[in-house]
């Protein structure tokens, strides 16, 4: 057994993220508050990588000038670290390649706000006034999505998901290079998408009345964005995009802590209004 072992940065730790399927943690490092930079606005960090499985730690990226880091993410297999950092000259895609232990590219993408590593650490996704795709190890650019929000991959890799015009669902299948598009009912809006594992022809959409409507409604919908049809919808569901699906793609929890099993059109827990509070964040364990 690994005998467990206590490390005290100098200076705050704010980035951590975690890679469980190989058990390594990166967390974003500054310099020390006795050099004379110490900590302040403009980042100049490094990230420690830690193996879990050991206790080991190693620095992987030397101090530099990179800007204000606003996300970092890795491939499932823990290979490739990307930091989405914004400067006042640019904001910046790094893609580090940890395995090889380096630096393997950059991309500019004025704007960028969010990126996405598909399942089969494939493809990115960076979202902006225009999301685009690009090929992973090589870098190279796949496709513009125009007018498109809640970007996100099927759990399967094969689809680009996202909304347009705030009511369509839009599924892009990568391979073929051609789109299926689905048409919300009664102008409600889409606000969120979700990827149902080991359903792959399926998206669960949370949806909202439209601004100005009279009455506000909130509910869930389940469709099958391949042929456009809608499976089944969950109303009354909690209010705060706070959500996860199980990984068998049945059971679903809300803000509210309600329970849906969305194959089976079956709400198993219902809200208790005695304790009607959002919650967070919320998390299914995986068994």
């Amino acid at each position: 057994a690994v005998t467990p072992s206590i490390h005290v940065y100098a200076n705050p730790v704010d980035v951590v993220h975690v890679v469980p399927d190989v058990k390594l943690a990166y967390i974003k490092i500054h310099r020390p508050v006795t050099t004379r930079r110490g900590y302040q606005f403009i980042d100049f960090f490094g990230i420690d990588v830690w193996n879990l499985a050991t206790n080991h730690r190693k620095t992987f990226l030397p101090f530099d000038k990179y800007g204000q880091m606003r996300q970092m993410t890795t491939s499932r297999d823990g290979q490739y670290l990307i930091l989405l950092c914004e400067s006042k000259q640019a904001t910046r895609i790094f893609i580090a390649d940890v395995l090889q232990n380096r630096l393997a590219a950059h991309i500019n993408q004025p704007g960028c706000h969010n990126v996405h590593i598909s399942p089969d650490n494939r493809y990115l996704l960076a979202e902006a006034s225009e999301t685009r795709l690009y090929d992973l190890k090589h870098t190279t650019l796949v496709k513009i999505f125009q007018n498109s929000e809640h970007t996100r991959f099927t759990t399967d890799s094969k689809y680009v998901l996202y909304v347009s015009e705030k009511r369509k669902i839009v599924g892009f299948n990568i391979k073929s290079m051609e789109a299926t598009e689905s048409l919300l009912s009664n102008n409600m809006v889409a606000t969120r998408l979700y990827a149902v594992p080991k359903y792959h022809d399926q998206v669960l959409v949370f949806v909202t009345s439209p601004q100005g409507a009279h009455r506000r409604q909130t509910r869930l919908e389940l469709w099958n964005f391949v042929n456009g049809e809608r499976i089944r919808k969950f109303d009354n569901v909690g209010g705060k995009v706070a959500l996860d699906i199980s990984k068998d793609g049945c059971i679903v929890v809300d803000s509210y802590q309600q329970v849906f099993n969305i194959q089976a059109g079956k709400t198993l827990v219902h809200q208790c209004w005695s304790n009607n509070t959002h919650r967070e964040h919320v998390k299914i364990t995986d068994d």
